[in-house]
């Protein structure tokens, strides 16, 4: 049976199994931030952006480290930024930056999906040289499975340039109109997930992650993407092996699409809930987002209290118990993305109204009949709708 604990306000923290866990590990018990700088669709502007947000007296240290991936292409100068931010002294600080210790900042990277056990060790160290560290502070599955395609959802258009593009795609609704069916029926090119990957191999995949925590190369795990039910699996596997429970869950979370049941059991269990997402999903190539910071009730809300939509909707997932990964290219909106605290909060009836909204799925046109103009979303929704015998 899994066990239950309180769940208190962030930053909490959370950690193994068991007393034996961390005997054996001989680690410490990671401290979860409450808001960590996304960096999901940043490119050029990259190092600059974490250089503010973790640096900047303008945001007060609310920013207390980074969440990346190597599927976001932009590892790299995610690292030169945190190398830099960690070599400020008194001779190369100024007025407007504050220096920082290794320890103060949690910074997260992720396995990406079609990596199989073996490549976990090669795959943590490449994202480590990237970043410049010697550990991270979690190391998170990205998605559950390989799913369908390996190297779905797209980032880039260069990987499917050789794809040829429909004028609309109605399995998934995604901005590089991709068809599923057609791409692996018709493209050589295109891997599609291993005959013989199985359900196990997901826990296997995790148990090497943790792995890489006994060796001292993540001091904790946490996992993305993950329904209830695998979840559920998850944790009865970890406290069955002993192997070090995840510390971190990932998934979107937005009035549009309340996880409550993950986020539920993350409250029960002591596990810290991160909401990805939290404007709709802004880059989510599955997602209308700006049906949700145009809706009239975040405005109507937004309007009364003299915030904006977005801050709105940061403060809806900090007061559902959520931890937060908002990102911006702005300096402007860096700042204004954890204006969150400053003796303002929303009423339960603000709550109320805006939990109303959760519909799972958004109309982007046509006749509400029209099964062909129904979106999903989000690529988790997605994918739990779509691809149930890998999820």
């Amino acid at each position: 049976p899994l066990r239950r604990q309180l769940f208190t306000a962030h930053p909490v923290p959370v950690g193994g199994t068991s007393e034996q866990e961390h005997q054996t590990m001989k680690v410490p018990t990671p401290t979860v931030p409450q808001i960590l700088f996304g960096t999901y669709k940043l490119f050029e502007e990259t190092e600059d952006c974490v250089k503010f947000a973790l640096t900047s007296h303008l945001t007060h240290g609310a920013y207390k480290g980074v969440d990346c991936a190597p599927i976001y292409r932009n590892q790299k100068k995610v690292g030169a930024a945190l190398e830099s931010i960690l070599n400020l002294d008194d001779d190369n600080a100024d007025s407007t930056t504050q220096q920082i210790k290794r320890d103060e900042l949690w910074v997260q990277t992720k396995l990406w999906r079609s990596t199989r056990v073996p490549q976990v060790m090669k795959e943590l160290k490449k994202s480590l040289r990237e970043l410049r560290l010697d550990y991270v502070d979690c190391y998170l599955m990205h998605w559950p499975g390989p799913g369908r395609l390996l190297n779905y959802p797209p980032v880039l258009k260069t990987s499917i340039e050789s794809i040829k593009k429909e004028p609309s795609c109605k399995v998934c609704g995604c901005e590089y109109e991709l068809q599923v069916e057609k791409h692996i029926n018709s493209n050589p090119n295109v891997r599609t997930a291993p005959m013989e990957w199985k359900r196990e191999d997901r826990l296997l995949l995790y148990d090497e992650m943790a792995r890489m925590k006994e060796l001292g190369l993540t001091k904790s795990l946490g996992v993305c993407n993950f329904s209830k039910r695998l979840l559920v699996e998850l944790l009865e596997h970890c406290d069955r092996v002993g192997t070090p429970r995840p510390v971190v869950v990932q998934n979107e979370f937005h009035p549009f699409l309340v996880n409550r049941d993950v986020l539920d059991l993350c409250n029960a269990e002591g596990i810290a809930f991160q909401a990805h997402s939290s404007l709709g999903g802004p880059g989510n190539s599955t997602s209308n987002s700006s049906d949700l910071l145009s809706n009239q009730v975040i405005m109507d809300i937004a309007k009364r209290l003299g915030r904006t939509p977005a801050q709105v909707l940061f403060r809806w997932s900090i007061q559902r118990g959520c931890c937060l990964v908002p990102k911006s290219k702005s300096e402007d909106r860096i700042v204004e993305n954890i204006s969150l605290f400053d003796d303002w909060e929303l009423k339960l009836e603000d709550m109320e109204k805006m939990g109303h909204l959760n519909t799972h799925v958004v109309w982007v046109g046509g006749r509400d009949d029209d099964a062909s103009v129904l979106q999903r979303n989000c690529m988790f929704s997605w994918l739990r709708e779509f691809d149930p015998d890998h999820y």
